[in-house]
């Protein structure tokens, strides 16, 4: 794997995290509505919920027996590797005629013991790593998809009053009590009339 695939493996874990919530919360939102209105539920969306998480399931079981194949080979390798390099200094040691040469012939081979178990370490350590971005690979991708498609969902389906914030402006059932002329009008305000008894005297 190259340093800028393992990077972007590498951001799998905390992608997942953010967008997971995202998607939990949208689709209590749906379940909440389908259990309000179950004709109108969105049940495509619930199939999806378990159909989509048996894929993921699938997809990543499937890629960490690869791995775990691969390093298995791996460490049996190293197994037969070291088996056979201790053989070999096994029987040069024998066929050595002085102390002096069996002392050297052992430090050589401690040294390259050293050496290529620190090689199939790091070998092992990637090996590892990579299964485990992989086996995350399914439900990473799953979820930003999901994410994604949600948030189309939401967009589309919301009112322009929900989205704009600005309803529709209604007017008043009723005028106000009085009428008062605006101002520099010529106008007079309005009186009430008074009717006067005619054989009234004052």
């Amino acid at each position: 794997m190259t340093g800028r695939r393992r990077a972007k493996s590498g951001q799998h874990g905390p992608e997942l995290l953010a967008r997971a919530p995202e998607v939990i919360a949208a689709r209590l939102r749906l379940m909440a509505e389908g259990l309000a209105d179950p004709l109108n539920a969105d049940h495509t969306e619930m199939r999806l919920m378990a159909s989509e998480k048996v894929e993921a399931m699938s997809a990543s079981a499937a890629a960490t027996h690869r791995h775990v194949q691969r390093i298995a080979g791996q460490m049996s390798e190293a197994a037969s590797r070291e088996a056979s390099e201790a053989a070999r200094t096994a029987r040069a040691v024998l066929a050595a005629g002085d102390p002096l040469t069996v002392v050297s012939l052992q430090t050589a081979w401690m040294l390259g013991l050293w050496s290529r178990a620190a090689e199939t370490g790091l070998a092992l350590t990637r090996g590892m790593e990579t299964a485990g971005q992989d086996a995350l690979k399914p439900f990473h991708r799953t979820t930003l998809a999901n994410a994604k498609r949600l948030k189309r969902q939401a967009v589309r389906i919301t009112p322009p009053e929900a989205s704009t914030g600005q309803g529709v402006r209604r007017a008043p059932a009723h005028g106000p009590p009085t009428q008062a002329p605006s101002s520099g009008s010529n106008t007079a305000p309005c009186q009430p009339h008074r009717i006067s008894d005619p054989s009234g005297v004052r």
